[in-house]
């Protein structure tokens, strides 16, 4: 069982990988369409001068933050082809007060001290930098070993605080359903691992995301009622306190 589970695990991060900076991407899974709709919604009306993607992963985000920005600097830990650079953030290659924006979307729940990098992020934004940070609330276990934390809302804006930033806005991301139908695209599109077979795959997940999609508009409103009790998780905009 587990090996079955890890080979679409395998295939579904293949799929992600090779079509990550395509157009096609945010509509593999509506976490993808939901996440990329709040990031449209709190960059509105912002540019940045130099704006560092820590965490930039397959550079997923980078044409919306390019949109808005006019340097844009990617990091990961992890080689990719693409990154400007790579490294710790923990110990990030930067200067003291050098960023304009800090952009960390879906990151601090794999790192076992987030403390550590939110401290480093103070460290290389001017005085009047903002971070914009994404986080879990319900979703799975993913990125395995390396899963370490979920968040509320008001877990997110106390770690904020203690750690040197003032919360601007706070809004939540997708659903319960949100996960639910992610789960489903997951499952599809990791069975879907021929050639032939995984084009059929990508048409079924599409036609399930357009059946589901106005349910999920619906939820998602709902959920906004609710102040995001349940939510998939939350984005905040902050920026750092005054020392």
């Amino acid at each position: 069982m587990n090996r079955a589970i890890n080979y679409i695990k395998e295939k579904y991060n293949e799929s992600l990988k090779e079509k990550s900076t395509s157009k096609m991407f945010w509509f593999l899974s509506s976490s993808y369409y939901f996440c990329l709709k709040a990031v449209r919604n709190i960059l509105k009306n912002k540019n940045f001068h130099r704006l560092l993607d820590l965490g930039a992963g397959f550079l997923s985000y980078s044409h919306i933050l390019r949109q808005h920005s006019s340097q844009y600097i990617s990091l990961d830990i992890n080689p990719q082809n693409g990154l400007d650079l790579v490294g710790d953030g923990a110990y990030l290659p930067l200067k003291n007060s050098s960023i304009d924006c800090v952009f960390c979307y879906f990151v601090l729940e794999h790192v076992a001290e987030p403390s550590l990098i939110l401290k480093e992020v103070r460290r290389v934004l001017t005085d009047e930098g903002e971070l914009i940070v994404g986080v879990p609330l319900f979703f799975y276990q993913h990125g395995e070993p390396f899963d370490y934390h979920r968040w509320t809302s008001f877990g997110l804006k106390y770690l904020l605080d203690k750690d040197g930033f003032e919360v601007i806005e706070i809004h939540p991301v997708g659903s319960l359903l949100t996960l639910l139908t992610s789960i489903i695209s997951a499952l599809v599109i990791g069975l879907s691992s021929f050639p032939v077979v995984k084009y059929i795959g990508y048409i079924i997940n599409l036609l399930f995301f357009i059946f589901v999609f106005p349910f999920e508009i619906l939820f998602d409103a709902i959920n906004k009622k609710l102040n995001g009790k349940f939510s998939m998780g939350f984005i905040a905009l902050a920026k750092k306190k005054n020392s």
